[in-house]
């Protein structure tokens, strides 16, 4: 994306946000001009591109009669310049010393407070403490976790099941009273849990698929030994399908799970799965990471067709199905182009893609269906796209981003592995999870309409479930608390 494109989706922000008086706007105006004026050339450069050096350098060639800009700033898109004497207003004769694109566009700050010679406050009017679209929500009940580290809970028939690196712990969901434990040793990473009515079944990393009572009752039994990756699980009727990321061995496979785990089929696709399959209409809909988007005969486990637009589907780009169309998101490949971020609309029967609509970085969040468009949330907003014609609505762009956690092992960052937030819809509303709020936005406009602030630390995870909000916190590696507020 270059900087003319930011200012271009900036300027439709602040003419959107209601909350601004004329004379911000005016503010907001003066300094992307000024901004401009003294760097020639800034509007065709990606904002990738921009670093310290090459701030410094630019912003030293500015025109006869033309000021510095001391501040631009403005939520999810801040240009930080810091004079020497003065952050805003100071000698404007001065060298800028440091610059930071926002992280709305992808970009990781670059600066610290050591660098900064006067206090400095960022203008982010949405995270005010006294704005009216700001609201505490009532506590029913909390469990501190700081023993067990978990990263996955999910709520079934009453239970929350929390899944720790030392234990499953089962609580009560309307009260948080604990049910039942049992210790186990799971491996670091784990996904998603899937339920049947009498069994849960938890993938593992490198381990596969196992099966355990919902009572705890038994060892653990391992259903799909699975590839050397992660893997995930879905339960649709009395059938258990799961796939795994390793594109050398089985990635997709099908059992009848009651009253024991039968295996139905199993498919080697090449492709690697990085996100649970999907069924609908006798037709088993997946991804693939090296590209691609297929649908398998349920019965027959036959390949119906492939459609080979989408570049890369990884753990956000699950397959949601409605009235005759697949919608799921596709990613930038390794030294792919970004054009290729995209949410994509795909016939159920035929494979043929409908439309596809650009998204500006990485998504975040699986497709959500929600009055007849389409959301998909990425690093720094959330888009919408009519269902028939993949017309766009202007983004929102909540402050700040959008939660994402991959979790860290020995120090080093695995960047594909993580629970996902989703935009879950509630209430005729839209909810995004983003750092330590709950962000809730309207699906026509996609403007913000509140938001819920939630201590404990970063937002990990959250569900909704009748009109409870159960929300897990805690830090860049770890969710610490698991907290159900009433809605």
């Amino acid at each position: 994306m270059s900087v003319g494109e930011a200012i271009k989706i900036l300027r439709s922000r602040i003419a959107g946000d209601a909350n601004l008086k004329p004379r911000s706007r005016s503010y907001y105006e003066q300094r992307i001009v000024a901004l401009l004026s003294s760097w020639p050339g800034l509007e065709q450069k990606d904002v990738r591109s921009i670093t310290r050096l090459s701030w410094s350098r630019g912003a030293s060639v500015r025109r006869p009669g033309k000021p510095y800009v001391p501040c631009v700033a403005y939520p999810s898109w801040s240009v930080l310049v810091h004079s020497n004497r003065s952050a805003v207003g100071g000698n404007r004769s001065s060298q800028p010393r440091l610059m930071a694109v926002g992280a709305a566009f992808g970009l990781k700050h670059r600066w610290s407070e050591r660098n900064f010679n006067s206090p400095f406050k960022q203008a982010i009017p949405m995270a005010s403490t006294h704005s009216p679209r700001i609201r505490r929500l009532s506590e029913l009940w909390s469990f501190d976790a700081a023993e067990i580290l978990f990263s996955f809970f999910a709520v079934d028939d009453g239970i929350v099941y929390v899944l720790g690196r030392s234990k499953l712990q089962l609580l009560d969901a309307k009260t948080g009273d604990p049910r039942n434990e049992r210790a186990m040793d799971w491996p670091l990473l784990l996904g998603h849990p899937a339920f049947s009515a009498r069994d849960m079944f938890i993938p593992h990393y490198q381990k596969g698929v196992f099966r355990l009572s919902k009572s705890l009752a038994g060892e653990p039994e391992c259903v799909w030994s699975g590839g050397n990756g992660i893997c995930n699980v879905l339960v649709e009727g009395d059938s258990l399908y799961c796939t795994s990321w390793d594109d050398q061995r089985e990635d997709l496979a099908a059992y009848l799970h009651t009253p024991c785990s039968t295996r139905k089929w199993g498919i080697t696709t090449h492709g690697g799965i990085g996100c649970r399959a999907t069924v609908v209409n006798g037709r088993v809909f997946v991804g693939f990471t090296n590209g691609g988007v297929a649908a398998y005969n349920e019965a027959t486990q036959a390949k119906e067709w492939t459609c080979t637009d989408p570049k890369r589907v990884s753990n956000a780009g699950r397959c949601v199905v409605e009235d005759g169309r697949v919608f799921l998101a596709g990613e930038q490949p390794t030294r792919g182009s970004p054009e290729h971020n995209r949410v994509y609309c795909v016939d159920e029967k035929e494979g043929n893609t409908k439309w596809s609509s650009q998204v500006h970085t990485h998504p975040r969040t699986p497709v959500t269906l929600f009055a007849h468009r389409a959301y998909c949330g990425t690093t720094n907003a959330v888009y919408g796209f009519d269902q028939a014609t993949g017309q766009a609505i202007a983004p929102a762009c909540p402050v700040p981003p959008i939660a994402y956690h991959p979790l860290q092992r020995g120090g080093d960052r695995l960047p594909d592995i993580a629970f996902l937030s989703e935009i879950t819809a509630w209430n005729h509303r839209l909810h995004v999870a983003a750092g330590t709020w709950i962000i809730v936005i309207d699906p026509d406009s996609l403007q913000e309409v509140q938001r819920y602030s939630i201590p404990g630390g970063n937002v990990w995870y959250f569900t909704i479930q009748d009109s409870t909000l159960y929300v897990a916190t805690g830090t860049e590696d770890w969710a610490l608390r698991l907290t159900a507020y009433a809605l």
